[in-house]
Order: structure tokens, then C-alpha cells, then sequence
């Protein structure tokens, strides 16, 4: 037990400051919190990639894979028919890795601009 001043500080609800004894200052009440409405759910932000004819497939596989398994809507736009190869490679890839890791990958083509000769891809990945 340590003493200061005839003072013990042991059992006692107060707080030694120098020379003096005080006592511990004692926290607002707050109000009762009410209680929050939960927001509707959002599914995440879709990853959007544009695959080049200069592109690496495998890093293209890498950044489709990541984002399946972040949960997240893989849109791929490809250009021409190097782009157009490339991107079958990556999603190869992305596939296998995927069933690898036990998910299952889904690519639907959903648009096709003769024109431009553009292809818009998007992948969906889910538990096996």
C-alpha cells in the first residue's frame, strides 16, 4: 500500500493529481441510442477490363480471377481479333483457377458491335 500525504490510495475511488486528492469525474449519460435502419443490400461495384491486342493473357486471367473471388461482375471489352483471342486464353485461365479453388466462372457474351469489331464479356463467378 503506498501513502502520500496520510492518504492511502488503495480501495479509493479518487485519483492522485500532485498534491492534491480528486475525485474521478463521473461520464454524461447519453441518450439511448436508436436504433439504425439497415441499408439494402448492394452488390459490388463491377470490374470493368479492356483487353488489347498487346495484352498479357495471364495478367488479364489474374485480374479476372481476383475480382471473382472479391465477389465482384467482371465486364471485359475486347477489341479485334488478336484482343478477341487473347481474352479466350485469360478466361481459360481464369476458369480453370476458379474450379481449382472450388467456384464455378459463367461467361455470357452480351454484345457484339460489327462495326467496331467489339466484343463486351461478362463474367460471373459463384461458389461449386
Amino acid at each position: 500500500m503506498i501513502r502520500f500525504s496520510g492518504h492511502s490510495l488503495a480501495n479509493q475511488p479518487s485519483f492522485f493529481y500532485g498534491n492534491q486528492l480528486q475525485k474521478p469525474v463521473k461520464p454524461k449519460q447519453e441518450a439511448p441510442k436508436q436504433r439504425q435502419e439497415r441499408k439494402p443490400f448492394q452488390p459490388a461495384e463491377p470490374f470493368e477490363i479492356r483487353v488489347l491486342p498487346t495484352s498479357d493473357p495471364e495478367r488479364v486471367a489474374g485480374s479476372i480471377a481476383k475480382a471473382l473471388l472479391d465477389g465482384r461482375l467482371v465486364i471485359a471489352e475486347i477489341s479485334g481479333a488478336d484482343a478477341l483471342a487473347r481474352a479466350m486464353l485469360a478466361l481459360g485461365l481464369a476458369a480453370a483457377f476458379t474450379e481449382k479453388n472450388g467456384g464455378k466462372m459463367e461467361t455470357v457474351f452480351s454484345s457484339t458491335d460489327l462495326k467496331r469489331e467489339t466484343v463486351r464479356v461478362e463474367v460471373m463467378g459463384r461458389p461449386a
